[in-house]
């Protein structure tokens, strides 16, 4: 079972946790983190709804490939990943360390489960 779990809503956007089977992987990967890369990610959810940009832009918020972002926490290597739904919704749906290099199949694997899980919820019907 799919639905969204709203994090922050703003004139901008909102932003969303992916609850799959009762499981937020997302939150449950902010959440074990230390206190000040949890508060930076909530911070930079906060930016995504309130202004549609998280700071300098390239740092945080990153585009990846066709519907797939990234939302970067520099000082834990931390990524969080998500799709844009119809340009005013973010969904995240899973986060991760950093994988080694830029290039590497773990980046891909990631990729492919954010698209997956799009199509999932598009059949699902629970996007907004």
């Amino acid at each position: 079972m799919l639905r969204l779990v709203l994090l922050e809503d703003g004139p901008a956007m909102q932003v969303h946790d992916l609850e799959r089977n009762g499981r937020r992987e997302a939150m449950d990967f902010v959440e074990s983190l230390a206190a000040p890369a949890r508060s930076r990610f909530i911070k930079t959810f906060r930016q995504l709804a309130q202004t549609g940009r998280a700071g300098r832009e390239e740092q945080r918020f990153k585009h990846l490939d066709g519907p797939v972002y990234e939302v970067k926490e520099h000082s834990v290597n931390a990524r969080l990943f998500c799709f844009r739904w119809r340009d005013r919704v973010i969904v995240c749906t899973h986060g991760t360390r950093k994988p080694a290099g830029r290039g590497t199949s773990q980046y891909q694997e990631a990729i492919e489960k954010v698209k997956r899980l799009l199509k999932e919820c598009e059949a699902a019907g629970v996007l907004p």
